[in-house]
């Protein structure tokens, strides 16, 4: 089994149960813009957000692309899928629910109309990881998910511990012994976990 988040992982809070849904939504419904899948409950993430078999493992396979790339796409693709175990549950806060409201609940947050196209398994394995997309997005992801005030909430106290953290490093630069601000590291100092 490889990393669960790649390379180009970018942790961002999600500060309230209303980004929660927003995000999740996000998830679900992707798959279906992207042309992957007719509607979203075709998706296997759909399968693994609904906890459709709550608090059991499921058996994945997953085809490392990764693994396919390095040895230079060999038409031969069979020794390149992977197998894994996943252990589902229902979104938190959401374990008090029935199984019908709890995915009624979660179909409601998402558009449930086809798409017009549908690439299928094959297609996907096809597409070329490297195109650019035609038209790319350039507008700037946001830091945190959320309500307005409790976005401002959250920049506001990380405005804060950026500055005590300069503010210590400036000191260190002096010579003068500091105590850094609390899950942040001495500059060269930072310890892989």
């Amino acid at each position: 089994m490889g990393p669960v988040f790649p390379r180009r992982y970018d942790a961002q809070p999600i500060l309230d149960e209303e980004a929660a849904a927003g995000r999740i939504k996000y998830v679900l419904e992707n798959p279906k813009k992207a042309g992957l899948v007719k509607c979203f409950t075709e998706w296997p993430g759909f399968v693994a957000v609904a906890g459709l078999h709550d608090g059991e493992e499921v058996e994945t396979r997953h085809f490392d692309r990764s693994a396919w790339q390095l040895a230079k796409r060999p038409n031969e693709r069979e020794r390149y899928w992977r197998r894994g175990r996943l252990r589902l549950s229902r979104l938190p806060g959401m374990e008090s629910l029935s199984c019908s409201a709890y995915l009624a609940t979660l179909k409601s947050w998402c558009d449930s109309r086809h798409a017009d196209r549908c690439l299928g398994v094959e297609g996907v394995l096809d597409a070329d990881v490297n195109q650019r997309p035609r038209k790319p997005k350039r507008s700037r992801r946001p830091y945190a998910f959320g309500r307005p005030e409790k976005v401002d909430a959250y920049r506001e106290a990380s405005r804060l511990r950026y500055a005590a953290y300069d503010a210590a490093r400036a000191l260190t630069k002096l010579g003068e012994r500091v105590e850094w601000p609390e899950g942040m590291y001495a500059p060269g100092g930072a310890v892989a976990a």
